[in-house]
C-alpha cells in the first residue's frame, strides 16, 4: 500500500511507524531484524 507514494516504496514491506528510517540501510536491517534488536 503506497500511502506515501514513491517515497515509501522501499518501506512498504516495513512495519507501520517506520516510514522514513534515519539511514537507507536501516530499512533492510529493520525488515530482517526485530525492532527490539536496535
Amino acid at each position: 500500500f503506497r500511502r506515501f507514494g514513491r517515497l515509501c516504496v522501499h518501506f512498504r514491506e516495513s512495519p507501520p511507524g517506520i516510514d522514513i528510517p534515519p539511514r537507507p540501510n536501516f530499512k533492510i536491517i529493520e525488515a530482517q531484524t526485530p525492532r527490539e534488536n536496535d
